[in-house]
């Protein structure tokens, strides 16, 4: 049903402030749903608008917006920019005084949005205030996490359905980066969306560029990718990397750094200073990022692999924001590359004692992060192909026609050594030098000429395009 006139002039209103000229396809899909009350799951890549499709709809309609977002910081952005926009909107966390709290729980009915966490919702004193509330839609931002963090690390994602069920008459809403048909379909159970539109575009954003490097020294790399690009940010895995490379970077780039070791004020003073354009470098780990909302950033770099195709996709869609196009660099050590991480390894030790202790879930849990380890390393033996990105999300497998052999018998064969049995010493002997030997794998894995794929320790090569 199509909506009085005066709801379309306070939504271009809206528009206007916020400096948007027109829609694009799926916002456009997602108003006309939220029209006709239907409930959606939307997949869009980072960075491309998610938030207008609940944000725009329920501009001069009666009623509340629930918004369940997992991080706080994530809340606190996109309510300060609704109310820079005129709109009523506040959010509720644990951090607040009582009296805060109290103050917006007792002024829900003159709220359009009201951002809460999922541990919110199982809250006695919310749920009476909702009571008398007319709750135009529940929207879950995030959704993937629903599957990802619900099994074990954020119940409350599992147990959102039983606070939807309290609310029939409101639409619902879910909305993530990115989504697998197993993802899909654990949103769709564990939010108990009715029969819902799906929006989806390609998980990778067609203005980024995506960029394959291997070398031992990575640091000279680093440091000719800062030199070139205006503003970045470069993730690292873990606390250590992250405060060694600001220590290397500091006297020669405008950067600061971001990790959870650090004390909350000083994480907010950084995130501050590159928000505001002070440092034009962030050096950070994963914890930075949902909330991010930097228009300019033209340049994301990893120095090696993050732990899922999900993440990485995640993190580099915080760049280019403002249509102008990005840069993403995945850099790691080639000697790094049959290497086993010692975090995803099951072991029957580890198993039989999770049991015994009755932590079962331990084991689910490292099994779904084994799964997404071996995807992304896979993905980047294809030289991060775009269709294998766009069978990973749609669910079919990638079979290579292929043959496998021990990462260190291809090396010793490369070399013309008689060591299948023991890991080669790269430029030994008669064979190939590692310089050489790199410059050989990559030109061939990044032309595609050569793909490969890793399981049970093998290397897996066959022929671009050779599918069964």
């Amino acid at each position: 049903m199509k909506k009085e006139w005066p709801i379309q002039k306070e939504r271009e209103a809206f528009l206007k402030t916020k400096g948007i000229n027109h829609l694009y396809e799926f916002q456009e899909k997602a108003l006309a749903h939220w029209d006709e009350g239907r409930d959606m799951l939307i997949a869009v890549p980072t960075g491309r608008g998610k938030s207008l499709c609940y944000q725009l709809p329920p501009i001069g309609s009666p009623g509340l917006t629930i918004v369940i977002s997992p991080l706080i910081a994530l809340m606190q952005d996109q309510v300060q920019k609704l109310q820079q926009s005129h709109i009523k909107a506040e959010y509720l966390c644990s951090l607040q005084p009582q009296e805060e709290q109290s103050r917006i729980l007792s002024s829900l009915s003159q709220l359009s949005f009201l951002y809460i966490t999922p541990e919110r919702t199982r809250s006695t004193a919310f749920l009476v205030a909702l009571q008398d509330i007319s709750l135009q839609a529940i929207v879950i931002d995030e959704a993937h996490c629903v599957s990802l963090w619900g099994k074990t690390f954020r119940p409350s994602y599992r147990q959102l359905k039983s606070f939807l069920k309290r609310y029939p008459h409101a639409l619902r809403m879910a909305l993530s980066a990115t989504i697998t048909p197993v993802v899909k379909k654990d949103i769709i159970f564990y939010l108990g969306l009715r029969s819902p539109v799906i929006i989806e575009e390609p998980p990778l954003r067609k203005d980024i560029s995506l960029h394959l490097q291997a070398k031992e020294n990575l640091f000279p790399m680093v440091k000719n990718i800062l030199s070139t690009s205006p503003c970045g940010i470069v993730y690292v895995q873990s606390r250590y990397t992250c405060e060694a490379l600001y220590f290397l970077l500091s006297p020669h780039f405008s950067v600061d750094r971001y990790h959870a070791g650090l004390e909350k004020t000083r994480r907010e003073q950084a995130q501050k200073r590159f928000l505001s354009g002070e440092v034009s470098w962030m050096i950070a780990t994963s914890a930075f990022g949902m909330g991010i909302d930097k228009p300019d950033i033209r340049t994301i770099v990893h120095l090696q692999p993050p732990p899922s195709i999900e993440d990485y996709l995640q993190q580099i869609g915080r760049a280019g924001r403002d249509g102008k196009g990005a840069h993403a660099y995945l850099l790691f050590s080639p000697s790094r590359l049959g290497e086993v991480n010692k975090r995803h390894q099951m072991s029957f030790s580890l198993v039989l004692f999770s049991l015994l202790k009755g932590r079962f879930e331990r084991v689910i849990r490292l099994m779904y992060e084994n799964r997404l380890w071996q995807a992304m390393r896979n993905w980047i033996g294809e030289g991060l192909s775009l269709s294998f990105l766009e069978a990973y999300f749609a669910g079919k497998k990638n079979n290579p026609f292929s043959y496998g052999l021990p990462f260190s018998t291809f090396v010793s064969l490369l070399q013309g050594t008689n060591n299948w049995l023991f890991l080669p010493l790269y430029g030994k002997k008669r064979g190939t030098s590692q310089a050489t030997f790199t410059r050989w794998l990559w030109y061939n894995l990044t032309t595609h000429r050569l793909r490969i794929r890793f399981a049970h320790h093998f290397l897996w090569m066959y022929p671009g395009g050779k599918y069964e």
